[in-house]
């Protein structure tokens, strides 16, 4: 896995990271063990206005290249950047 990690451990049940990664590889994992919720996480800025999905949820990331990511319940959802056809 290449590029910078961050990690985001600041909740008991809600954790998740994220991998900058090179040439539009990051990705961003966010998981719970218990009732779901959100979590902004940095991407990174090369992924300014792009989207990033799970498969169910697009996120949007902005220009100080973070997203508010969503973690469904009891469930571990994992983020790429999303193709365009």
């Amino acid at each position: 896995m290449a590029g910078e990690r961050h990690d985001y451990f600041d909740h008991p049940d809600l954790i998740g990271w994220s991998y900058e990664g090179e040439n539009n590889d990051g990705f961003v994992v966010i998981m719970t063990n218990a009732a779901g919720g959100t979590k902004i996480m940095y991407a990174g800025k090369q992924y300014s206005g792009q989207l990033f999905t799970d498969g169910n949820h697009d996120i949007l990331i902005n220009e100080d290249g973070s997203g508010e990511f969503i973690c469904d319940d009891g469930k571990l959802n994992i983020y790429k950047v999303k193709e365009t056809v």
